[in-house]
C-alpha cells in the first residue's frame, strides 16, 4: 500500500470536507442544517455536520443559539 505525504492528504481532504473559511459561511451552513425544510439540501451541499472541519473558525459564538 502506498502512503501519501500529509500535504497531499490535507489538500485532497480540503475538497472532500466542508471547511468554512469565515464565521458567516459556517453560520449560513448551520442555519440551513438546523432548518427542517432545508436540512436535506444542507446534507447534499455540506455533508454530515459531524464531518465539518471548523478549524479555521475562531469564533463559534451563538452559532446554535435558539436552534432545535
Amino acid at each position: 500500500m502506498v502512503t501519501l505525504p500529509i500535504e497531499i492528504v490535507n489538500h485532497i481532504m480540503g475538497f472532500m470536507l466542508f471547511r468554512p473559511k469565515t464565521h458567516t459561511e459556517l453560520r449560513d451552513a448551520v442555519n440551513m442544517w438546523c432548518d427542517p425544510f432545508t436540512r436535506r439540501k444542507a446534507k447534499k451541499i455540506y455533508g454530515k455536520i459531524s464531518d465539518w472541519d471548523t478549524t479555521l473558525i475562531e469564533d463559534m459564538g451563538e452559532l446554535f443559539w435558539n436552534k432545535t
